[in-house]
């Protein structure tokens, strides 16, 4: 089970770098944005998200969600803190 979990977080964290190397701020913010949609299972844009698309289900399993959100919340949080840092 361990192992699994461990599986999960990395794959959807390289999705995600793979997904936000050479976006904007407001383009990686719009992906992010639809992934967090995706997990809750509310209205999103699946072109968008590529890859990320394989981790669709995700949502309905409770016990998975953090592993494949832990990823994109921290870089979300990174891009705040630098917003709020640079006068954004």
């Amino acid at each position: 089970m361990v192992l699994l979990v461990q599986l999960q977080l990395q794959l959807s964290t390289s999705i995600m770098s793979e997904l936000l190397i050479g976006k904007t701020i407001d383009e990686a913010n719009v992906i992010i944005k639809n992934y967090h949609a995706m997990i809750d299972g509310t209205e999103y844009d699946a072109d968008l998200l590529e890859e990320a698309i394989a981790l669709h289900t995700v949502g309905k399993q409770a016990n998975r969600i953090k592993c494949a959100t832990i990823g994109w919340k921290a870089i979300e949080e990174m891009i705040a803190e630098s917003e709020t840092q640079h006068g954004k």
